[in-house]
């Protein structure tokens, strides 16, 4: 995994279609704060970490900004839809492992898929997918998905990654 560098580093231009399926990644821990009163990791909570790692992550691995793109260029993301499956409980003092890929992308949104994984264990306790709708935050009309993302990283850094396949067969 690459080191976050400061904005001040040169960034290339880096082709969307270089990003399919490379899997971005992050750690979260289960505090008190977070569980509900069955000592489960509040639904909510999911929600939290997912929208966190979405913005952390990107940038850790990809090097990719998005509050920068969005300052720099008018360009918003926004979830429209999300799903998520919970298959397993996460407890109070589980490391969780979020994984997450762009799956696809059309002419104004793109679809990321995720997994929630114990990071001890390699058991999957949630997955799903959400609905990023890019809009012109001027206007607050959709935009296309723009056809790359700068990044303070190579092309060959961002192919290095894990890809979803290899992601998801470490998961049980």
């Amino acid at each position: 995994m690459g080191v976050l560098q400061s904005s001040s580093e040169p960034t290339v231009e880096i082709p969307i279609n270089i990003f399919l399926n490379r899997v971005v990644k992050s750690e979260h821990r289960v505090e008190f704060t977070h569980i509900d009163s069955y000592n489960h990791l509040n639904a909510g909570r999911y929600v939290e970490f997912l929208i966190n790692h979405r913005f952390t992550a990107p940038e850790t691995c990809f090097g990719f900004k998005a509050m920068e793109l969005s300052r720099e260029k008018s360009v918003g993301f926004y979830i429209s839809s999300l799903n998520i499956n919970y298959k397993r409980p996460a407890l109070l003092g589980h490391t969780i492992e979020i994984g997450s890929w762009f799956n696809e992308f059309s002419p104004s949104q793109f679809k990321v898929k995720f997994i929630f994984a114990d990071k001890e264990k390699r058991r999957k306790l949630a997955d799903g997918n959400l609905m990023v709708a890019v809009v012109d935050v001027k206007t607050g009309y959709p935009t296309q998905v723009p056809d790359s993302f700068p990044s303070v990283f190579d092309e060959a850094h961002i192919l290095s990654l894990e890809t979803s396949e290899e992601f998801q067969s470490s998961v049980k």
